[in-house]
C-alpha cells in the first residue's frame, strides 16, 4: 500500500493525477481490502450455508415412495374412526439407525380422545405423521377401521 501512496504523490507532482482523484482511489482500495477480509473471515459461514441450502434443495428433488396423487387403492366408504397401530416399527429414512418406534401398539376406538404425551423425540409427531402417509411404517401394521393404510 506504501508503493501506491508514493507513487499516487510522483503522479500528483507531475500533474498526471488530482488529489481528489487520489483520495477517490485510496478509499475504494481501502473499502475493498475490508471487504475482501470480511468474506475472508466468513467463508466458512457462507459454505456453511451453500451445504445447508443445497441439503434443502434436495429435498424438494426426493421422489417420495407414497403417490399422493394416485387414484388407485381401496376408498374406505364410511369412516367409523378406529385407529390401530398394530406392532409398528418405524425408521426415518435419513436415519435409519435411529429407531422411532419399536412394536408399537394403540388402539382408539371411534370417538375415543386420546393425548400423546412424552418426551422430545419419542414418537409423538411421528404417530401422527404415519397416520397422515408423509411415511409408510417399516413393518406392523396401520389399520383404519381394519383397513391396513
Amino acid at each position: 500500500m506504501a508503493f501506491v501512496y508514493w507513487y499516487a504523490l510522483v503522479l500528483v507532482e507531475n500533474n498526471e493525477l488530482t488529489s481528489n482523484r487520489v483520495i477517490m482511489v485510496c478509499s475504494f482500495a481501502v473499502f475493498s481490502i475490508q471487504a475482501v477480509g470480511l468474506i475472508g473471515k466468513k467463508s466458512w459461514r457462507i459454505g456453511a450455508s451453500i451445504s445447508a441450502a443445497e441439503t434443502f434443495f434436495n429435498l424438494f428433488d426426493r421422489k417420495s415412495s407414497i403417490d399422493n396423487t394416485s387414484n388407485e387403492g381401496q376408498e374406505l366408504v364410511s369412516f367409523h374412526g378406529e385407529i390401530k397401530f398394530d406392532q409398528v416399527n418405524f425408521v426415518y429414512p435419513t436415519r435409519s439407525t435411529s429407531i422411532i418406534l419399536n412394536r408399537f401398539q394403540l388402539n382408539i376406538k371411534p370417538n375415543q380422545r386420546v393425548a400423546l404425551v412424552g418426551a422430545s423425540g419419542r414418537g409423538k409427531s411421528t404417530i401422527i405423521q404415519l397416520l397422515e402417509r408423509f411415511y409408510d411404517v417399516t413393518s406392523g401394521q396401520l389399520l383404519l377401521d381394519g383397513v391396513d393404510i
